[in-house]
């Protein structure tokens, strides 16, 4: 592939995405992999994580940033297919049953906040804000993580407040992060949290982990000046600093793998959800020093030996690896780097075959179109390089109404 900058990358991914969208009226959906690696396809969900609402806010970003309005048109097609099924009945509508910001309510009203104010629309504010009303009547869910729960939410909330003018929002989030501290197990000076994810011990990380709950607490405890929240999250970085292995240079992955009856893997991931990658995002956040150079050499470490073929996805792709080192970088920790983030990006777009979606998916390692496991990421990432300041860092959780960016923050 020729030469391009980072938002062409963008741009012309956001128009495949416009050639193979399936319109009905004024609402547009896509046809994707049901599961990852499988020939059985079905119309996307709603969620953030791979749904409609991650397409909407990817091509609604390209859109503000390039003028495109055929991008802005795809944008308002899947949020209006999305607000659709947010309102049907039955079980086709249970995305809108859970709190979280990548698969929830939660998110779905989050983006389409974020999206009035990019594009000055009362109709998107309106829907959002409709989404957000319910989010306050949503019991507690199976998990309270990043991913599903009150986690991922604690900023989203504050921006939501901030939109919308509406203090309840605030008063939710303490109300949720207080959900978080009641729901820790605690032993002697450390914090963890169980999942409904099948493991050993709690599991470490920032999607469903110790790193994602612990970096809720530090922003609850910015936002309300509440020790106890400073307290949990402490407890949080020394439980999952005890699982740091020196054999495996890595935190310990305490997801259950088959074998035998009580036996356990010893492994470690570099992924953004279960791994260094998103470990190392947290402490970036938190400017813990010391986790950030452990998690910075485990990405790097990682990169270096990608196969061919690897996924280029945000969640546990390379894409998301390469958000890591670029936040690293312009957070001040471009000494702990080996290379420029932006250089090795530019070798994976080399790989990428922009002529259709079938081409481009072959050539990423996915088989979604979504954003945090399809090609709306890859793009996304793309995005993030070209504009930075204005493009939400999702993965950091850094989803502040203003546009500022706390993981970015110079640690000079």
């Amino acid at each position: 592939m020729a030469l391009v900058t980072p938002l062409e990358v963008a741009e012309r991914i956001g128009r495949l995405l416009l050639r193979d969208a399936i319109w009905f009226e004024d609402r547009c959906t896509w046809l994707d992999s049901r599961t990852s690696g499988t020939a059985v396809y079905g119309a996307v969900g709603t969620d953030l994580y791979d749904g409609l609402a991650g397409i909407a806010l990817y091509t609604g970003e390209v859109a503000d940033r390039t003028g495109d309005s055929s991008l802005l048109r795809v944008c308002r097609g899947a949020l209006a297919c999305l607000w659709q099924q947010a309102h049907a009945s039955g079980d086709e509508a249970t995305d809108r049953l859970t709190r979280g910001f990548f698969a929830g309510t939660g998110g779905l009203a989050w983006v389409f906040l974020r999206l009035s104010q990019l594009f000055d629309d009362q109709s998107m504010f309106d829907r959002g804000v409709a989404l957000a009303d319910q989010l306050l009547t949503i019991p507690p869910g199976r998990s309270l993580d990043v991913i599903e729960g009150n986690a991922g939410m604690i900023q989203a909330l504050s921006a939501i407040a901030a939109w919308t003018g509406d203090e309840r929002f605030l008063r939710l989030s303490r109300t949720w992060l207080d959900e978080i501290v009641a729901a820790a197990e605690v032993d002697e000076d450390r914090c963890a949290w169980r999942s409904e994810i099948a493991s050993w011990r709690p599991l470490t990380g920032l999607a469903h982990g110790a790193a994602g709950y612990g970096l809720a607490l530090h922003d609850g405890g910015a936002m309300f000046d509440d020790d106890s929240y400073d307290m949990a999250a402490g407890g949080a970085t020394k439980y999952e600093d005890a699982a740091f292995d020196l054999s495996l240079g890595n935190w310990i992955d305490f997801r259950t793998e088959s074998g035998p009856e009580g036996y356990f893997l010893l492994r470690a991931q570099t992924a953004w959800c279960h791994g260094a990658g998103g470990i190392g995002l947290a402490r970036i956040r938190r400017r813990d020093h010391l986790g950030v150079d452990r998690a910075l050499a485990a990405v790097e470490a990682q990169l270096a030996s990608v196969p061919s073929g690897s996924s280029l996805g945000l969640c546990h792709g390379t894409s998301g690896l390469i958000e890591v080192l670029s936040t690293a970088a312009r957070a001040g920790y471009g000494d702990l780097l080996g290379r420029d983030p932006s250089d090795r990006l530019e070798e994976l777009w080399d790989t990428l075959d922009l002529g259709d979606l079938p081409g481009l998916l072959r050539s990423t390692g996915l088989s979604k179109v979504g954003l945090m496991d399809g090609v709306s990421g890859v793009g996304y990432q793309a995005l993030r390089l070209a504009d930075p300041d204005r493009t939400p860092a999702l993965l950091s959780l850094a989803l502040s109404h203003d546009g500022a960016n706390p993981a970015e923050a110079s640690v000079a």
